[in-house]
């Protein structure tokens, strides 16, 4: 598979959806209320699904750090609804769940793994069209 493929069709997406996810969890980190907590959801949402529909995509390199990803989604997913179907909360109010183990918290270093293969997938594209020209 071409990398400009990849880059186009699942990692600058992924990039994107996962910088909002990013962005969403700044602001409920500040104010820890439903209506910010949703939004991360929808953006991780987002990145669940990108990666469920362009899996053929996915890198080797990437292949188990995306599986780390997915999982801790599935199960993020579950507590979610699980807490949110028992507090019955309006937007405004708080919403915190905590990590029912430590196999469950959001993988840090895969998602740092997942910007530098992107970063470094982007000047590999940049060069070659400066080459290209």
């Amino acid at each position: 598979m071409h990398t400009k493929d990849q880059f186009h069709t699942l990692l600058h997406p992924l990039y994107f959806f996962m910088q909002l996810s990013r962005t969403a969890y700044a602001k409920y980190s500040a104010n820890k209320i439903l209506v910010h907590a949703e939004a991360i959801r929808r953006a991780n949402r987002k990145v669940y699904k990108l990666l469920i529909e362009k899996n053929s995509y996915i890198p080797d390199e990437l292949q188990n750090d995306i599986l780390q990803l997915l999982n801790h989604y599935d199960i993020w997913f579950t507590q979610f609804k699980k807490h949110k179907k028992k507090l019955k909360p309006s937007l405004g109010d708080e919403f915190i769940f905590n990590q029912l183990d430590n196999q469950s918290a959001f993988p840090k270093a895969v998602e740092e793994k997942i910007f530098t293969y992107y970063e470094q997938l982007k000047q590999e594209i940049a060069s070659e069209i400066v080459v290209e020209q």
